[in-house]
């Protein structure tokens, strides 16, 4: 686990996080739990999620050409799907048809060098550039209405309410502050948590926010096994994860470089992160990776347990292999390339979008969405 420095422990606090205007966010000793995760678990698929599934085929057109799939937005209604490499989020209905795309590269208003990282909230979508400092809005029928300076580098975000945005640094900005909330409107910061060491002007690319499917809101980091809600704008550390017959993450860490201490790791059996993460009532879900394998896992906070299994090809559980991205209401939201369906499936792929019903090799990727137990 990556510690750090400026943290001070008290009887009743492990975690003491520093803002603006001098306040704290505390965690209870004892409401933290220290649970242990095997990876060599192998618990049935039944205690995870159904048999069942349903596939999202996303439509090709030569506007909708997607590459590698980096973040899921879901509502009822419309899917948003960002390819980092392209620049691009791509807004698809709940049927997987194209509606439009978002796209502004360039130095002029509304535009940016490199797009990091979007959300959408009521009416509007935003937009996140590491490299510009800047947030922009457009409403979603891509009309800009305008740029808002956040004076720093962030790689992600998580917009709160109509004032407040949780920004996130994967260990590289000048404030050295993982963790800023700032309020968009006023451009004002807020609240700092989770001080780091140095600025490297290095960054890995992580998705640091979660949602809860009671609309809780959880945070992991990069080389940290906690997992943090944020509630009353104060982060709370929910529980400490130990991983056995993994590498560990040096106790030193807090003084190696980021971009060090990452290259060290690069060819270790080693949890570099947690990928997405929900939780259900004491029950939390995660995701991880070892060594190119993705894992599920989940914990019962009341009684400090855990159940896991690698994500693999199991007949039973069709595409149960495909590495999952994200949780959505009680469902566990996994993509895969169209290749690759084709290449593990015995029988014919349907999809709707082609003339002939069936999925072909060159489509844009497959969302599978499967409930969890």
């Amino acid at each position: 686990m990556r510690k750090f420095s400026n943290i001070l422990i008290g009887t009743a606090t492990v975690l003491l996080l520093f803002s603006a205007c001098q306040s704290k966010s505390k965690v209870e000793e004892q409401s933290v739990k220290q649970i242990n995760i095997d990876v060599r678990m192998r618990d049935s698929y039944d205690n995870f999620f159904s048999k069942e599934y349903k596939a999202v085929t996303l439509e090709t057109t030569e506007e909708s050409l997607i590459g590698e799939i980096k973040k899921i937005h879901m509502t009822d209604s419309c899917i948003f799907v960002f390819d980092r490499d392209q620049n691009t989020v791509f807004e698809f209905d709940d049927k997987g048809y194209f509606v439009r795309k978002f796209y502004h590269v360039g130095e002029g208003e509304g535009e940016y060098i490199y797009l990091s990282d979007f959300e959408v909230h009521g009416e509007y979508i935003y937009l996140l550039s590491r490299f510009n400092k800047c947030m922009y809005k457009y409403t979603l029928d891509d009309k800009f209405v305008k740029k808002i300076n956040l004076y720093d580098w962030f790689d992600s975000f998580y917009i709160l309410d109509d004032e407040n945005v949780l920004l996130y640094s994967n260990y590289s900005n000048n404030l050295l502050y993982n963790v800023i909330l700032f309020d968009y409107q006023k451009e004002k910061i807020k609240e700092k948590y989770l001080p780091f060491k140095q600025n490297d002007s290095f960054t890995v690319f992580h998705n640091p926010f979660h949602n809860g499917m009671n609309g809780e809101i959880l945070l992991t980091q990069l080389y940290d096994h906690s997992i943090y809600s944020f509630n009353n704008n104060m982060l709370f550390k929910l529980c400490d994860l130990s991983f056995i017959n993994t590498y560990d993450i040096p106790e030193n860490s807090n003084d190696i470089s980021l971009y060090k201490l990452h290259n060290s790791l690069k060819d270790k059996s080693v949890v570099k992160s947690l990928d997405c993460v929900t939780i259900k009532n004491s029950i939390v879900y995660f995701t991880y990776r070892v060594d190119y394998l993705s894992y599920i896992a989940k914990i019962d906070l009341d009684m400090g347990t855990s159940k896991g299994n690698v994500i693999e090809i199991v007949d039973e559980y069709p595409f149960a292999f495909l590495c999952p991205i994200m949780f959505f209401n009680n469902n566990i939201v996994s993509v895969s390339d169209a290749e690759s369906i084709l290449r593990m499936s015995d029988d014919i792929f349907e999809s709707d979008k082609n003339a002939d019903g069936l999925l072909h090799e060159y489509d844009n990727p497959v969302i599978i969405i499967r409930e969890l137990k």
